[in-house]
């Protein structure tokens, strides 16, 4: 078709969980690293948005919601 799009994705290396006291299976203090051997990390707040928050979702396998989908800044009782 004139209209169609073809994509090309990488496969991401990189591992996503959610850490912290309080987490649960769909939320929690976002970390990440690079590969299996890697420490893991915390991902900063700065510049973070909708649309990180929309990545997040899909590569911890959850399915991003408007209604309950929501981001803030770790509280120090959540570290």
């Amino acid at each position: 078709h004139a209209n169609d799009i073809a994509v090309h994705c990488r496969v991401s290396q990189y591992e996503y969980r959610l850490g912290g006291a309080t987490a649960t299976s769909d939320s929690g203090r976002l970390e990440v690293r690079p590969d299996a051997g890697a420490a893991w990390g915390t991902v900063c707040a700065n510049d973070f948005g909708t649309l990180d928050l929309k990545v997040a979702c899909r590569s911890l396998g959850l399915i991003y919601d408007d209604s309950v989908a929501a981001f803030r800044t770790v509280l120090a009782t959540e570290q």
